[in-house]
């Protein structure tokens, strides 16, 4: 707007590292005059989206960037007829409803900084209307702010690093300092003109910034700001050595008109300009230096900065020159206003107490407090105000109205005070909005707030007294019925209210331009009969013809804008019988006010004397509280709705209908007058036992208290208090009355004295009708074939149990019948009660021997028991055996019934052959004659190595103390039958007799034996005992019978030659000799040739060699394991081929092999 009011510039911190280093050598004693938002901004880490729209006396819009890390908002704004202009800066695209503000600055990361800016023009209702992007592709803005013509226009002003283009106006010469700069745009956006400084280093540094911008009535332009060497400000130059502030003027077309720089000898830097109608400019600075000599006045510093304003004309001159400050402390100003009579208004921060003529003010929120001051112009009515949080504070915009009432905005990071007004913190850091009056009394205070961070940075307010406030926000708002919500770390946000619609003098939270109680306190606006004043401050709230302090006894019901009346000769026409003010027909529930509801009133409308009734019911003048006076109007005093005449008791209500007391207090309600009812207090129905009317719940006639079942109706009386009711025709009756019984299943109420539900028997209930059988044991009632033994059982794995059997589960049994249907006497092995025939415990399934009651197990199952006290006990109980003669059960392979000797006790001295089972004198051969092997002299042991004749000729077993082979003679075997006739010689075998006697020497081995002195030739010996070719003594010739003779002896020596020839072969087969020897000796390998070899030698069976050397002689191998059944017969092994195999074995050859010669002479033979 044409007012030239003050836009504060909200800005950040940004250059190159030397200018850094060059501000820093004159800003480092003077305290921040920025309080903008740029350092938070920076930090800000969430991102939240979202857009709104607003009415037209109210509005809040935005703007966002769409990213969560990129950032907008607005800084600066200012008000003009048709609408507002806002100064923004941003780092990305910003999208305001459908249209989108580009960026273009290159630099955004290399500065860390925002360094994208525009002008946005936003309508009345706060739309966007047109964006204004200055160029930014070859440089950056670092700042910015606006303020608007009467037309629309907006002047812009602000600092910036590289080059800028506005427009079709020639681009900024390139710049690597913070430059100041001023544009100008059309109302509709378009870039007008800009003019760049330029700044050239004097030595002290470089650096120029404009801050603020203001336009005055006349159109001229202003700027102000700071500067350091020496600046070209748009065709004229300044040079300084330090910071000075500076104000220049420019013509509508961009001309600087004049430039001035004020301050004194250290640091000085222009806030803010307001212009007044006058054509005076007033300004706003922050310096610390000792003095400022202006206007022919000395400005000396109180603190260690302090605020001063000047006024210049339209010429450049210093009219005045003032300023504020608190010793030792910091004070700086954020904006600046003026109003039309050329008053100004201040508001910054301070710290201490701060004091001008008229008011003082002290700082007492935390820290810094933010300040507003009124400087008139006249020089009266000057006030300061201040407020703020724990924190930093300071105003960052303001606005004045037309009348001189302020509004302010801040950014704060605390909750804050206003006087008699609060915020409450939301989020980090919020906007706040505040109204003073124009006497200079805080007068309300809003945040414009989310849970995030918001800011406030500027604020104007328009000819129409409305206020938008700039800034930007991080979470959702909503004011006024609109919210948005942002799309970017931050987004731009602007905020339009009306100031007016905040100010609640009466403090009840309703604004007073909609407060029908402005002065006193509604907030709930209540206004009964709808005129124009609320109920808090209307002396007759519903309008009815009574002032509520009558009192109306309903101001502010329902009803409203009616008469009170009453009718005396229609009373029920009354339309306030009472005149207590509340309308009989729908507020008032006692018409006559006799205190009972008109509910329960059977006499509503009770007559009175004016004014208002005065009798109440009451017990003593309405019994009955019907609300009908008794004296006069009630014919039922009790109420009890029997009429005086016919109640047995007329004073006292009752109910009571049965035996002639009728209307009589009946407590229990049951009909029974009280005084016949033997239970008054309980309603009952109970007729027995000389009781009535007392509950009775089962309906049986018995009293509950005398009922001992009082919930079956079958049962009353249990004599033995057992539980069970007396009545046999009753539910559950007690089949044992005057005995107290836990039993449930057979019978009830009978003993149980183990509680498993089943009585005991008795004489009246036995076994067969249901009793326990084990009445004592908890665990068993049943004993179905009665055998002593429980049918339950605690086998929960008894899988094959008859489903049909007697009995169930229960853990807790002990001992069971195992057959329960069937009655047993077992005891062994825990299985009680099944088939025992043999009455030895085992039952019969487990008993091996169920019919023999010393026998039990088999272990081997060959049919003889393990008890060795019992029947055919088993010898051998672990080894399955056949034997039954010497021992029962033990092995015995060749079945003859004697037992196997190899467990060195069985007997059977041939375990292998059937037909022999003794040796009495140990020589292997056996005592049964009919046998193999049959010993001929059975009593008589052979001693080692003795022979014996195999060919039938001589004995087995028989004595042969020579060991030739022939048995001694006895005294029932001499020589003349085959007995050894030479006992004790001691010969070889090999040429030992067996032509003409057994067992004598035989020199030349031909058979006969040679002469001795006991046996001749004569008696048969031979006659040529060296020559195995004769052994008959020669014949002499006898003359002339020669031939005869010849022929006789050579018949017969043709006979001896032959029986001398098989004797030959006899002894060469019966007994071997050198030459079989050296045949042997001969044939390869050292075998025997297998076409024509005798056995070796005869030897007996067993004696060949002693018998640790040699193999086991038939009957004493150790047989394989024969089966359980009785062995088969063992073959007959010939005696002889046994003896062969055995000489083969000893003279060194493997089995395979004896055996395999063996099978030469004795084809069957097998080992």
């Amino acid at each position: 707007m044409g007012s030239g009011q003050h836009r504060t510039m909200a800005r950040a911190a940004s250059a190159t590292f030397l200018v850094v280093l060059l501000l820093a050598s004159f800003i480092g004693p003077l305290a921040s005059y920025d309080e903008g938002p740029a350092p938070i901004l920076e930090e800000v880490q969430d991102a939240m989206s979202a857009s709104g729209r607003s009415s037209t006396k109210g509005f809040l819009t935005s703007g966002g960037t769409g990213s969560a890390q990129d950032l907008a908002f607005f800084t600066s704004v200012d008000a003009h007829s048709q609408g507002s202009l806002a100064a923004m800066r941003y780092t990305a695209d910003v999208t305001f409803g459908s249209q989108t503000v580009s960026a273009t600055c290159p630099y955004a990361q290399q500065l860390q900084d925002l360094c994208d800016a525009a002008i946005i023009g936003l309508t009345e209702s706060g739309s966007y209307a047109w964006g204004s992007a200055i160029d930014t592709s070859n440089g950056a803005v670092t700042g910015i702010s606006v303020a608007a013509g009467a037309g629309g226009e907006a002047f812009v002003g602000g600092d910036y690093l590289g080059s800028l283009v506005f427009g079709g106006s020639p681009a900024f010469a390139f710049s690597q300092i913070n430059e100041g700069f001023v544009a100008k745009t059309d109302p509709t956006g378009n870039w007008m003109w800009g003019v760049g400084y330029t700044t050239i280093d004097g030595g002290f540094g470089a650096v120029s910034i404009v801050t603020d911008v203001a336009m005055d009535m006349s159109g001229n332009h202003y700027a102000t700001g700071y500067f350091v060497g020496e600046t070209d400000f748009g065709g004229q130059s300044i040079n300084v050595s330090d910071l000075q502030t500076f104000v220049a003027k420019y013509t509508q077309g961009g001309v600087l008109d004049w430039v001035i720089d004020v301050g004194g000898l250290s640091n000085d830097i222009g806030i803010a300009l307001a212009t007044t109608q006058t054509g005076s400019v007033h300004l706003a600075m922050v310096t610390n230096s000792a003095t400022i000599n202006a206007a022919s006045t000395l400005y000396s510093l109180v603190g260690s900065q302090d605020v001063v304003l000047m006024e210049i004309d339209p010429s450049g001159a210093v009219l005045s020159l003032d300023g504020y400050g608190v010793p030792n402390e910091v004070t700086s100003v954020g904006a600046l206003e003026s109003n039309a009579q050329g008053d100004l208004f201040l508001g910054g921060s301070f710290k201490g107490n701060l004091a001008k003529s008229g008011w003082s003010i002290s700082s007492s929120q935390g820290k810094s407090d933010l300040f507003v001051i009124k400087r008139s112009q006249s020089g009266t009515g000057d006030w300061a105000v201040s407020g703020g949080t724990s924190e930093n504070d300071t105003v960052s915009g303001m606005g004045i109205n037309s009348l001189d009432e302020v509004v302010i905005a801040a950014s704060l990071s605390a909750s804050g005070t206003f006087g008699s007004k609060a915020t409450i913190l939301s989020g980090g850091t919020d906007a706040v909005l505040a109204g003073i009056t124009s006497s200079g009394t805080w007068d309300w205070a809003q945040r414009v707030a989310s849970t995030q961070n918001d800011y406030a940075f500027d604020l104007a307010v328009n000819m129409s007294d409305e206020a938008i406030m700039v800034g930007g926000f991080g979470g959702s708002i909503t004011q006024g019925g609109n919210s948005i919500s942002p799309t970017g770390a931050i987004d731009a946000m602007a905020f339009g209210f009306d100031p007016a619609t905040l100010i609640d003098t009466d403090a009840d939270g309703v604004p007073d331009v909609r407060d029908n109680c402005p002065t006193v306190s509604n907030p709930g606006q209540g206004n009964t009969d709808f005129d124009s004043e609320g109920d808090a401050c209307d002396s007759d709230d519903d309008n009815d013809g009574l002032t509520d302090s009558f009192p109306d006894l309903c101001p502010r019901n329902s009803q409203y804008n009616w008469t009170s009346m009453q009718d005396w000769e229609d009373p029920a026409n009354s339309t306030d019988w009472d005149n207590d003010g509340c309308r009989d027909s729908l507020e008032d529930d006692d018409d006559d006010n006799d205190g009972v509801l008109d509910a329960d009133d059977a006499c509503q409308h009770t007559g009175y004397s004016p004014p208002r009734p005065t009798w109440v019911s009451n017990s003593t003048n309405d019994l009955d509280g019907d609300g009908c006076r008794d004296f006069d109007e009630d014919l039922d005093d009790d109420g009890d709705g029997f009429e005086d005449g016919a109640d047995a008791c007329p004073s006292v209500a009752g109910t009571s209908t049965f035996g002639g007391f009728t209307g009589c207090p009946d407590g229990d309600m049951d009909g029974w007058a009280d005084v016949q009812d033997d239970c008054p207090e309980l309603a009952g129905n109970s007729t027995a036992n000389n009781t009535n009317a007392c509950p009775d719940q089962d309906g049986d006639g018995w009293a509950d208290q005398q009922d001992a079942f009082p919930f079956e109706e079958t049962q009353w009386s249990d004599e033995d208090g057992d539980g069970y009711g007396d009545n046999q025709d009753g539910v559950t009756p007690d089949a044992c009355p005057t005995f107290a019984g836990l039993s449930t299943v057979d019978r009830y109420g009978c003993n149980d004295p183990d509680a498993d539900g089943r009585s005991s028997p008795d004489s009246d209930w036995t076994l067969d009708d249901g009793a326990d059988a084990f009445p004592t044991d908890p665990a068993q009632w049943s004993d179905f074939d009665g055998d002593g033994l429980g049918d339950n059982h605690n086998d929960p794995n008894w899988d094959d149990r008859s489903p049909f059997w007697p009995g169930e589960y229960l853990q807790i049994v002990g001992d069971y019948d195992r057959c329960p249907a069937i009655a047993g006497n077992s005891t062994k092995l825990g299985i009680l009660g099944c088939l025992d025939n043999d009455g030895d415990g085992y039952d019969n399934d487990n008993d091996a021997f169920p019919r023999d009651g010393t026998q039990w197990t088999d272990e081997d199952g060959d049919g003889y028991g393990d008890n060795a006290d019992g029947f055919e006990a088993d010898a051998c109980p672990t080894v399955a055996g056949n034997s039954t003669l010497d021992r029962f059960g033990c092995e015995d392979y060749d079945g003859d019934g004697w037992s196997d000797p190899f467990d060195g006790i069985g007997t059977d001295a041939a375990p292998e052959d059937p037909t022999q089972w003794s040796d009495a004198d140990g020589d292997f051969w056996y005592d049964n004659p009919n046998g193999n092997f049959a010993d001929e002299c059975p009593n008589a042991p052979v001693a080692p190595g003795a022979a014996t004749r195999l060919d039938g000729i001589d004995r087995n077993g028989c004595p042969d103390t020579d060991f030739d082979g022939y048995s001694d003679p006895d005294a029932t075997y001499n020589a003349s039958m085959g007995a050894d006739a030479c006992p004790e010689d001691g010969y070889d075998p090999s040429i030992t007799s067996t032509v003409d006697r057994f067992g004598c020497l035989d020199s030349d081995g031909d058979g006969y034996s040679d002469p001795d002195a006991s046996w001749t030739v004569d008696m048969g010996a031979d006659a040529f005992p060296n020559d195995p070719m004769k052994w008959l003594p020669e014949v002499a010739e006898e003359t002339g019978g020669s031939s005869g003779s010849f022929g006789t002896v050579a018949m017969i020596g043709g006979v001896v030659l032959l029986i001398g020839a098989i004797g030959a072969v006899l002894v060469l087969r019966g007994r071997g000799g050198s030459d079989q020897e050296k045949a042997w000796a001969s044939a390869p390998d050292g075998l025997p040739p297998l076409n024509a070899m005798a056995p070796a030698v005869a030897v007996p069976p067993g004696l060949a060699m002693p018998a640790s050397n040699v193999a086991v002689p038939p009957g004493l191998e150790m047989p394989a394991a024969a089966p359980v059944a009785a062995p088969a017969p063992a073959p007959v092994v010939d005696p002889a081929a046994l003896s062969y195999y055995q000489g083969l074995l000893a003279q060194g050859y493997d089995p395979a092999s004896a055996q395999m010669y063996t099978q030469q002479y004795y084809p069957g033979f097998q080992a």
